[in-house]
């Protein structure tokens, strides 16, 4: 007999996650949302919070990486195995002026969330800081909802209720219940 599904990506997740650390500590978000985040931004081949992700935005940016085409899962996504690599393919990236990729376990949008130190997108706990971060501000700006979860990902009203959507049908399924508020 297999463990639950939950419970074996929970635990997988805590593999690559320190629960004890001062950044889940400081993170007044629920886990349950932040781990729900992570499994909207894993990758289907990957375990949730698996964080050696480079995922491009635009297909034709692959073609700058033709040397580490056996690291693509797909079409944009590439595992880069261990934080040093994705740094160095995520720099080498940036620096040749690809800047649309998300990264790390939490598929942050660099662009968007840009950072000096690349350290933070590949280490799971420091990935969670930044997303823990940005739900809080999210939060302050539009107060608590699903909107404001969907928010993560996008604030495009479409692309917003699909993501949001996706949390609540997994909680729904989750707790038996019919009607998550």
């Amino acid at each position: 007999m297999f463990p639950p599904l939950k419970a074996t990506i929970a635990f997988l997740l805590a593999l690559h996650l320190d629960l004890r650390s001062e950044e889940h500590k400081q993170c007044s978000v629920g886990y349950e949302v932040m781990y729900e985040i992570a499994r909207n931004e894993r990758h289907p081949k990957r375990p949730v919070g698996y964080p050696f992700l480079i995922s491009l935005n635009q297909p034709k940016d692959s073609a700058v990486l033709e040397e580490h085409k056996a690291m693509f899962l797909d079409k944009r996504t590439l595992d880069c195995k261990n934080k040093e690599t994705c740094i160095v393919i995520a720099d080498a990236l940036i620096k040749s002026g690809i800047k649309n990729i998300d990264l790390g376990g939490f598929q942050f949008h660099y662009l968007s969330h840009p950072e000096k130190d690349l350290n933070v997108y590949f280490d799971l706990n420091a990935s969670y800081a930044k997303a823990c971060r940005f739900l809080e501000a999210l939060a302050a700006k539009h107060g608590w909802g699903w909107e404001t979860i969907g928010r993560y990902h996008s604030a495009t009203p479409p692309h917003n209720k699909k993501y949001y959507s996706q949390i609540i049908e997994r909680v729904q399924k989750q707790s038996g219940a019919d009607d998550v508020q």
